[in-house]
């Protein structure tokens, strides 16, 4: 388990569907700043460095905005069964809020 001091300053390799958004719908240059997060280590600014070829962007993380929230308890969501785009969206919000088990 790393904290998000030992992020910081560090240099990251975006997968291939982010790197898409940023590169052809975002179209962002060098220098952009934009907010990354996950539920282990918390919400952190990254700045793009630059972008290879393979149009994949490499981003360096220059500082925590949010520690990871700690739950004392387990959060559950229960759901029908629903088309596969919606499903999608919903595994990406519930993501989003912290939920642990779908």
């Amino acid at each position: 388990h790393m904290s998000g001091h030992h992020i910081i300053n560090s240099e990251i390799c975006l997968d291939n569907e982010n790197s898409h958004y940023l590169n052809s719908v975002m179209r962002v240059k060098p220098g952009y700043q934009f907010r990354i997060f996950n539920q282990q280590h918390g919400e952190f600014l990254c700045r793009v460095i630059s972008k290879l070829k393979s149009d994949r962007v490499i981003c360096s993380i220059i500082q925590q905005i949010r520690l990871p929230i700690q739950s004392s308890f387990p959060c559950r969501l229960f759901c029908a069964p629903i088309k596969k785009q919606r499903m999608k969206i919903l595994l990406e919000k519930v993501t989003e809020i912290g939920i642990d088990d779908i």
